[in-house]
């Protein structure tokens, strides 16, 4: 939950630091460093939760459903994205991705995910 709340902030922090100038190129390249130091910590940590509680014979599938969602996610938000930045411009697409990623932590929120992780940890 840590790891992915400091990438979800190094997404906001991007948008907040400002869209223009040196503050902005700044904000933009350390909000950058703060998501992938996150996202390096939440990846490994998912993994080894999605591989310590499935059950063997449907690790294959969960690890498919993952990708699928994962990688049709990206697909889909860049579209979003292009059309956003078409009628609402640059910042406030980036704005839009920022405030959607944030929708990602009540999902870890979740009683079961976090009993799942604790009970991996032991």
């Amino acid at each position: 939950m840590l790891a992915a709340t400091v990438s979800v902030l190094g997404i906001v922090a991007m948008p907040a630091l400002g869209a223009h100038g040196v503050l902005g190129a700044a904000g933009l390249v350390a909000g950058s460093v703060v998501h992938c130091v996150g996202e390096g910590a939440f990846n490994p940590v998912s993994l080894t939760l999605r591989q310590t509680r499935t059950p063997p014979e449907l690790l294959g599938r969960v690890s498919a459903v993952q990708r699928f969602l994962l990688w049709g996610a990206v697909a889909l938000g860049s579209l979003l994205a292009s059309a956003t930045t078409a009628f609402a411009g640059l910042e406030a697409t980036v704005w839009a991705g920022a405030l959607g990623t944030v929708l990602c932590l009540p999902a870890l929120l979740r009683r079961g995910i976090r009993g799942a992780a604790l009970a991996s940890a032991r």
